[in-house]
């Protein structure tokens, strides 16, 4: 039974309502955390975002920082530079004004000026007594070299200092000496010159090495054609480069053996600027075409260099009669200029015909190399490498100008000393010793 005032339908409604407001709670319940899921993930997003913005602001950061920094180095630098060469002008403008008004001991060129000294090592050779000292030898000739030029330049040097620079191919030197002075040879020479260089700070001995790509390494803009040997292409660009500083007031130039040199210094006194500042240091005789240049020559070398260039001894000539065309006429060479044709190899190679006996019939078909001005040196060398190849008519030849061989010419001490000679073993004299042990198959 239920209680008076309460039926069941009362209860039920409630009930209903109840359901219905809980039905409703639970709604916003879902709605509120779908919301708020909505809100966090745009949020997050967002947060992500200005993490990123960030990061980009910082970098941009550093790097202004970093630029603003390089730009004040940079503009200290330039303050700097710029307060030395307002300086600097100002006591040019002082020293030209002193110049103008005629005081003669002033010069523009006063600060830092030297005089320039090159020498072509492998033929200006300094005396034995230097040589054979080694490394004291070396320092010894370095400070009588520089005293003997002090000592000539007095009236025109000043306070200059004196730069040395001997370009020399140290194994071809060494070789030559040893050939004709009995030295020990290398290690004597190395000694000499690393105590050369080491007498003073401006002196120095360079070695351009026996192979011509080291060579050429240096002599990038110096034609063939101007130039002949390969010292002379260093030398030669040593001499510009040092002609066009403002500091350079004198050039000498160790070269007075060599009438290679002819075209290089006719290209240089044909300058006005240039023509009163380049002078020849004579050891041995100057060419008779460095003499036709007009070029100043300097007597200061002969008690510091030979006077003579070294040569090599012909070879032997035994007394022998190899046939009716007899001895070819023996040939006395410059070792230096016997070495350099030696190394010119492959396309770089010397046409025998070309340079012997005239233009070279092939023209540009010819394998060989035409395009250069040989010194009388360099012609007595290739016709010595000539006559190492065996005229295909031997003894009967009749040619009066044939430039190869009718008989061996590499005879010495009864010993053919040629390790691949290609001359029969009946071109030598008989009893000759051979170090080509397959001479029979000649």
């Amino acid at each position: 039974m239920s209680q008076p005032g309460h039926s069941i339908v009362d209860f039920v409604q409630r009930f209903q309502e109840l359901q219905r407001h809980r039905d409703s709670t639970e709604s916003l319940i879902r709605d509120l955390l779908v919301y708020s899921d909505r809100v966090e993930s745009s949020l997050h997003l967002q947060n992500t975002k200005l993490l990123d913005e960030l990061q980009l602001c910082k970098l941009d950061l550093a790097d202004a920082t970093n630029s603003r920094r390089d730009l004040q180095q940079r503009l200290q630098t330039s303050e700097a530079r710029c307060e030395w060469f307002v300086k600097e002008n100002e006591e040019l403008k002082v020293l030209q004004s002193i110049a103008l008004a005629g005081h003669a001991g002033v010069r523009l060129r006063s600060r830092n000026s030297y005089i320039l000294v090159v020498i072509d090592g492998d033929s200006l050779v300094f005396r034995e007594r230097w040589m054979q000292q080694g490394a004291e030898g070396g320092r010894r000739a370095a400070q009588a070299l520089l005293s003997a030029i002090a000592e000539h330049c007095d009236d025109r040097s000043g306070n200059v200092d004196i730069v040395t620079k001997v370009v020399v191919d140290l194994g071809s030197l060494a070789k030559a000496l040893g050939r004709e002075v009995r030295l020990d040879v290398l290690a004597d020479v190395r000694d000499f010159a690393a105590g050369f260089s080491q007498a003073r700070a401006s002196v120095d001995f360079i070695d351009v090495g026996h192979d011509k790509d080291a060579a050429s390494s240096k002599l990038k803009g110096v034609s063939t054609e101007t130039v002949g040997c390969m010292l002379a292409q260093p030398v030669a660009d040593l001499t510009r480069w040092h002609l066009r500083n403002y500091n350079c007031r004198h050039v000498l130039l160790g070269i007075s053996h060599d009438a290679a040199y002819a075209p290089f210094l006719e290209e240089m006194l044909a300058d006005d600027n240039t023509r009163q500042c380049i002078a020849v240091i004579e050891g041995a005789p100057t060419a008779k075409e460095l003499v036709a240049t007009g070029v100043h020559v300097l007597d200061i070398g002969k008690d510091l260099f030979r006077t003579e260039p070294y040569m090599q001894v012909p070879p032997q000539q035994p007394d022998w009669n190899p046939g009716p065309r007899g001895l070819d006429e023996p040939i006395t060479v410059s070792v230096q200029a016997l070495e350099y044709i030696k190394k010119r190899k492959d396309k770089e190679k010397l046409c025998n015909n070309h340079f012997l006996r005239g233009p070279c019939t092939k023209g540009d078909a010819c394998h060989f190399y035409h395009n250069y001005k040989p010194s009388a040196d360099e012609i007595n060398a290739i016709s010595v490498l000539a006559r190492q190849n065996p005229c295909t008519n031997g003894q009967d030849c009749v040619q009066e100008d044939c430039i190869y061989g009718h008989h061996c010419p590499s005879i010495k001490d009864a010993m053919c000393c040629h390790p691949f000679c290609k001359f029969a073993e009946d071109a030598h004299p008989p009893g000759t010793r051979f170090k080509n042990v397959h001479i029979r198959a000649n």
